[in-house]
């Protein structure tokens, strides 16, 4: 997340606090996809920060709970671009912090070749566990 955070332009530790709607521009200026950011909203995905921001009076939240956020966010997206490439359609059935539960259509391909094709991204796309049924 330190990568991240550098890359996006944040100089600062990631113990540091920062004002959310400041950092949120600032992701937006450094190419971070505006989808994830736009759920940054107490009914979103990311409603822990909009919920962060809000009871600290001051817009406040710690820069490791948002680059934690953005980094999953985006390897989540990863996950789904992987997927409907495969299936033509993916359902997010379930998330919390970096758990993702996914369904997509069975088609023609058998859990070993899901297995098989996971594997093979599962680098590229940051997947430490992962199940198939």
């Amino acid at each position: 997340m330190k990568e991240l955070a550098e890359k996006i332009g944040f100089v600062t530790g990631l113990e540091a606090i920062t004002e959310l709607h400041v950092a949120l521009q600032q992701c937006q200026q450094n190419d971070v996809d505006e989808l994830i950011l736009q759920q940054v909203r107490t009914d979103g995905i990311g409603a822990d920060l909009a919920l962060e921001a809000l009871q600290s009076g001051q817009d406040a939240v710690r820069l490791k709970n948002l680059m934690s956020y953005v980094f999953t966010q985006q390897y989540g997206v990863k996950v789904i671009e992987f997927l409907a490439k495969m299936f033509g359609e993916v359902e997010l059935l379930e998330q919390c912090s970096d758990f993702f539960k996914f369904r997509v259509p069975r088609q023609d391909k058998t859990i070993g070749y899901l297995f098989g094709a996971i594997e093979v991204q599962k680098e590229e796309c940051n997947i430490s566990e992962y199940s198939v049924s």
